[in-house]
């Protein structure tokens, strides 16, 4: 699901996405669609609550990532680009009354989505097992999906990481943390060809 909605490249929401480091949230946020029983079964069309589950994952995968590898945001920019997301959604004809007002409200429902509506199902697993260890990786990606798949694990709320059977503890813990580190030092350094993600200097 596109979160690019109906606000231009100078919105919140526009300088967010456009920060290519926030496509490590790729495989987090896939994990977390697949384990939602109504998306992770395969069946489509989704219905309203499956599409606010995909636009969810969106819109929280993506302000984690900005806020953890590129740097915090005031609280009016969260909530404006909460807002701009929302009217994406609401665009989208999905009941204006089931969709959280606030981020607040948002985060609220999301977190109780995660620990009691999620399941880690076999099909789930295998979705996992394709992200973190795919089959035939080419030597030279290896060292850029490890950087990937340090950000999904660890990333993933703690209870969900554990349902799909994710190890984790202090050393990569601070393996992540280095790995914040050197994100946001480097990313200023680097060149907008290297550091915008491609479609929206595409869209510029």
């Amino acid at each position: 699901m596109s979160d690019r909605g109906p606000v231009g490249a100078e919105s919140v929401s526009g300088r967010v996405r456009r920060e290519s480091v926030v496509l490590l949230g790729a495989g987090r946020e896939l994990l977390l669609q697949v384990a939602h029983p109504g998306v992770g079964d395969g069946d489509a069309p989704y219905d309203d609550a499956e599409l606010r589950w995909l636009w969810a994952t969106r819109v929280e995968t993506t302000l984690l990532l900005y806020t953890r590898y590129v740097g915090p945001l005031r609280l009016a920019d969260v909530e404006a680009y909460y807002a701009e997301q929302r009217r994406f959604l609401l665009d989208c004809d999905v009941a204006p009354e089931t969709v959280p007002d606030t981020f607040g409200a948002f985060m609220r429902w999301y977190d109780e989505t995660v620990e009691q509506v999620l399941e880690v199902t076999p099909a789930a697993r295998e979705v996992a097992q394709e992200i973190l260890r795919p089959r035939r990786l080419p030597l030279p990606l290896r060292p850029a999906h490890d950087a990937l798949k340090l950000a999904t694990v660890g990333l993933l709320p703690p209870t969900l990481r554990a349902a799909y059977g994710l190890g984790w503890g202090p050393q990569r813990e601070r393996l992540l943390a280095a790995q914040t580190t050197l994100v946001r030092r480097v990313m200023p350094l680097l060149p907008a060809l290297v550091r915008e993600a491609p479609a929206t200097r595409s869209a510029a």
